[in-house]
């Protein structure tokens, strides 16, 4: 899991995704739509980076 979570952030930081994980709720200089869309993003990248056997429990 340690390897993996590394490898995610990564990737969200580098697909600007990170503020959604990082903040709890959003910060007024993001509008709601970008917040939702970037959201789904960061959901839709973690999905495509766990296993099968994995994917069921999200």
């Amino acid at each position: 899991y340690t390897f993996w979570k590394c490898q995610m952030e990564s990737l969200l930081v580098f697909k600007d995704l990170w503020p959604v994980i990082e903040y709890e709720t959003r910060p007024e200089k993001i509008s709601q739509d970008e917040w939702n869309t970037m959201n789904a993003k960061a959901v839709a990248t973690m999905k495509l980076q766990i296993g099968e056997s994995l994917l069921q429990h999200v």
